[in-house]
């Protein structure tokens, strides 16, 4: 069995894997559809998720069982999580003094990792998150450019060197009599990292350790151990089938199971269309919304317009939107020039309590006459923009209530 790691590297939009080897460690990393092309169909590979592909948290769980620990994660992560709970997958990990251990992972990253190994033939055993292998004890171990700190109970994660300080801070704020084993790949690298900690954590740090190039030794003992699998759940069980005897009811069974799923058909087809005209009528309502009342920001559809409708109608206020539309549709039905003076448009604005009217008409004193029409019947008006064309006369009233 192939044993790997691999991280998803968000600038090139893709997964890289790194191969293990046992004597020389991790090889170089390299495009995982390239590495997967060269393998043979089937092979079985065990995964280790690069630390900077997931989070771990350590949390404590009171009354809740292992049994139901699964379902109680998402709500205890809630606000501990960027997205929604339910964009990642959450996987119960190890427990340490009455803590438990939950390892949150994007859903499509790693939908995007088991689509690639399928599309080459590969058979995902085992993804172990990488973090887990160094925390049977307290660990800092130098991994990848940063710091791997494992501390049962409290921490699990990659650190880089820039972000070290601010999070041994966080974390060994109000701590005591804490023991720590620095891993490091040379004697400088854990030199400086205990000058660090004596200098600035001695309260909380009881005795620090390091070992030098014992990172590989230390991953060769755990890999073979008992770890946590992200993919649980994700993964079901083979099902089998016996033979039998056909039976006489299976071809009424088949003919059932037809007409049900012509009907579920047809229901998701209804569905569909009911929601595509729903969404239509939506934009539509929008859209006539914004050009009756431009500028105005819209929150609740139906609630806005039915103030709208109801604006006005209280206490014979004629200012409102829906008096001035009823005594402008007044005035153009009792208009002698309806068939030549065309309504086009019209907008109403809150602040002004006007409405601007686009028409259309033969003639500049049609225009006129409907203007004075309007004034006839008790409202204000006037003729805001006119101009010839080749199809008669384009024209904007603005009409309002007489003070």
């Amino acid at each position: 069995m192939i044993t790997a790691r691999v991280e998803w590297q968000a600038l090139s939009g893709q997964w890289f894997i790194s191969p293990w080897q046992p004597e020389q460690g991790f090889a170089a990393a390299q495009p995982l559809t390239q590495w997967a092309a060269e393998q043979p169909d089937l092979s079985t590979v065990r995964l280790l998720l690069s630390a900077q592909n997931y989070s771990a948290h350590w949390i404590a769980m009171p009354g809740v069982s292992k049994r139901h620990l699964a379902k109680a994660l998402p709500f205890a992560l809630e606000e501990q999580l960027i997205n929604d709970p339910e964009s990642y997958l959450i996987v119960p990990g190890r427990a340490h003094d009455k803590r438990q251990c939950a390892y949150a992972v994007q859903q499509q990253q790693l939908d995007d990792l088991i689509e690639a190994c399928q599309l080459h033939h590969l058979r995902i055993s085992e993804l172990i998150p990488e973090t887990e292998l160094f925390c049977e004890q307290h660990h800092l171990v130098r991994w990848h450019n940063g710091w791997l700190w494992g501390w049962p109970g409290h921490f699990e994660g990659w650190v880089s060197d820039m972000a070290l300080n601010a999070v041994l801070e966080y974390q060994l704020d109000g701590q005591e009599g804490v023991s720590l084993t620095i891993l490091a790949d040379t004697m400088d690298q854990a030199q400086l990292l205990q000058t660090t900690l004596e200098s600035g954590y001695g309260d909380a740090l009881e005795q620090i350790e390091r070992r030098i190039a014992a990172t590989e030794a230390l991953l060769r003992s755990q890999l073979d151990s008992k770890h946590t699998n992200l993919l649980a759940g994700l993964t079901g069980a083979v099902a089998t089938t016996e033979k039998r005897p056909p039976a006489w009811w299976r071809p009424l069974a088949g003919l059932a199971a037809s007409l049900l799923v012509i009907t579920v058909a047809t229901l998701m087809i209804e569905n569909h269309q009911l929601a595509q005209r729903e969404q239509l009528v939506r934009k539509e309502a929008n859209d006539l919304y914004r050009s009756l009342f431009p500028g105005e920001r819209i929150r609740s559809l139906e609630r806005q317009f039915r103030e709208k409708l109801r604006g006005g109608s209280d206490g014979g206020s004629s200012e409102g939107f829906v008096p001035l539309v009823h005594q402008v549709a007044q005035v153009y039905a009792q208009n002698g020039d309806n068939k030549a003076l065309e309504l086009q448009s019209l907008r109403f604005s809150e602040r002004d309590h006007q409405l601007t009217l686009e028409v259309t008409a033969a003639e500049l004193g049609q225009l006129q006459r409907f203007r004075q029409a309007l004034e006839q019947a008790g409202l204000q008006a006037e003729v805001a923009n006119a101009s010839n064309d080749a199809k008669g006369v384009k024209g904007r009233l603005k009409v309002g209530a007489r003070a």
